[in-house]
């Protein structure tokens, strides 16, 4: 049960890890060179606060029109996987049931601090190993796809970056 468990946990973070750099990589691009700076005064670093400046920049800013809705469309594929990833990542696999009708599942719990900071609350969310295992799957299908798209986009904006090797 652990190994199958951290192999799939490992396949969704590493696949993350190369999501979140092409967030960072088109964050970078729209700040730096396409007018970003007037939708937002600082670069944003929380994957919310990220998404959220992606999304009104390719709404707001017509240069990004070409390529809103490929973008968006990303945006949406990455704010529904954070959902596993956050609790795979935040939390602790804490309970482990396999006689579940729907298959096998693991209990992740995680601390949260509420009321201004002051006081500690758990949080905890069901996750399946089939769900753990195929959004795994769906974070690599993404990281092949916005992994091209940004590579597009940095050509675009940035036609001599050094950084193009990283995206093959």
């Amino acid at each position: 049960m652990v190994e199958p468990l951290s192999s799939s946990i490992g396949f969704l973070i590493l696949n993350w890890a190369m999501i979140e750099a092409c967030l960072d990589f088109n964050t970078a691009i729209i700040f730096h060179a396409a007018g970003g700076k007037h939708i937002d005064r600082e670069i944003p670093m929380a994957l919310k606060s990220k998404l959220k400046f992606l999304r009104r920049c390719f709404s707001q800013i017509d240069m990004l029109h070409p390529f809103a809705d490929e973008a968006i469309g990303y945006l949406s594929r990455v704010q529904d996987l954070s959902q596993t990833r956050h609790a795979v990542v935040h939390g602790f696999a804490s309970k482990y049931d396999g006689s579940h009708k729907d298959g096998e599942r693991f209990l992740f719990v995680k601390l949260d601090l509420i009321n201004g900071r002051t006081l500690h609350k758990s949080q905890e969310v069901w996750i399946s190993g089939r769900k753990i295992v195929n959004d795994g799957v769906k974070c690599k299908e993404l990281v092949t796809e916005l992994t091209a798209f940004t590579k597009r986009f940095l050509k675009t904006y940035i036609p001599d970056h050094k950084d193009y090797e990283f995206l093959q």
